[in-house]
């Protein structure tokens, strides 16, 4: 263990990157479980400017992001104190599981671009910059966090200068112009996310050997269409080109399924996992009519049934009997009569 100002032990290293390493650490004063950002020392951004930028971070609240507890300076290196998650990084989970449904892929989206969406629009705009499976957590009770928060970077602190060629890139998941060095926005996070989500339907990482990312059709033809075209929208070179909001490639990848109504699991669908049939918004209008004149039909022969409770046929032949009783002089009395 190795003592990292007066607070706080690092156990171990949970893993490390461009950026420094992360551990798993103790909170001294308090006896808990925290995780602790190292941050290395880099030549394009001083400590006190790095202390200005998490202090920012510190600053944002989200459910998918790990509370911040402390920053501070130690030895001439900055820490940062988090919120420890327990789970897998989303490429172990990917990796156990394989390549995931369009319904788990765009869950685990959805989740990721809610959080994106909260910080391009907090606090004048900030980017998250580095988002690939590695940071991306789901923790043991199933919910999508992220993790090295330190890699958010504020708008308005780069809106006048580029970042550094590969400041916070991982290959495969950082957008051309950061990879390149030039002037990063919001729409860079929207090509990592597009990126992460052909990641997920693929069950191929772009940043391992053979370094390629393929059409989503070559990997399953039966992927829908409009997910295909979704992903690679986001995956445009020019930024001109993609989603102008992570709102935006979220609502094409809702609205087509709101258009669509379930029916009966299992026969033919394209994914079987997923148990679930549907048929097309153009196949809707008839299968409703058919369901309105079965409940008519129904309603109607229901009716038919009363009716003829109601109102017997006059023609039917009918028998009336006479109940008789004899009294004690041998006469024979009526007291009543049954009509069948």
């Amino acid at each position: 263990m190795e003592e990292k100002a007066k607070n706080y032990v690092l156990l171990n290293e949970i893993a490390s990157g461009g950026q420094g390493s992360v551990y798993k650490g103790m909170d001294k004063t308090l006896g808990r479980v925290v995780a602790i950002k190292e941050f290395k020392k880099a030549a394009h951004i001083t400590a006190k400017e790095m202390m200005d930028n998490l202090t920012e971070i510190k600053n944002c609240f989200h459910p998918a992001l790990p509370m911040i507890f402390d920053i501070y300076i130690h030895k001439g290196n900055v820490y940062m104190v988090m919120e420890y998650i327990k789970g897998k990084t989303l490429l172990e989970y990917v990796e156990e599981k394989g390549s995931l449904t369009p319904l788990e892929a765009i869950r685990i989206t959805e989740k990721i671009g809610d959080l994106l969406s909260y910080l391009h629009s907090h606090n004048g705009g900030m980017i998250y910059s580095d988002l690939k499976p590695e940071n991306v957590i789901i923790d043991t009770e199933g919910n999508v966090r992220l993790i090295d928060t330190g890699s958010i970077i504020s708008i308005n602190r780069y809106k006048d200068e580029p970042v550094k060629p590969g400041f916070y890139a991982t290959f495969g998941f950082a957008s051309p112009e950061q990879s390149a060095g030039k002037s990063i926005s919001t729409r860079s996070d929207i090509y990592s996310l597009g990126a992460l989500l052909h990641f997920m339907l693929s069950g191929v990482n772009p940043s391992m050997p053979p370094y390629l990312r393929k059409n989503l059709k070559e990997y399953n033809k039966g992927f829908p269409n409009y997910i295909v075209k979704a992903v690679a929208r986001s995956l445009e070179h020019d930024p001109g080109n993609r989603f102008p909001t992570v709102e935006a490639m979220l609502s094409e990848l809702k609205n087509p399924r709101r258009n669509y109504i379930p029916i009966i699991p299992g026969f033919g669908s394209t994914y079987k996992q997923e148990k679930m049939i549907f048929v097309s918004s153009g196949k809707r209008l008839g299968a409703l009519i058919c369901l309105t004149l079965a409940l008519i039909a129904g309603i109607l022969a229901s009716s038919g049934v009363l009716t003829s409770k109601a109102n017997p046929d006059p023609y039917k032949k009918t028998n009336v009997y006479e109940l008789e009783v004899t009294d004690q002089s041998g006469n024979h009395l009526i007291v009543g009569k049954l009509t069948r």
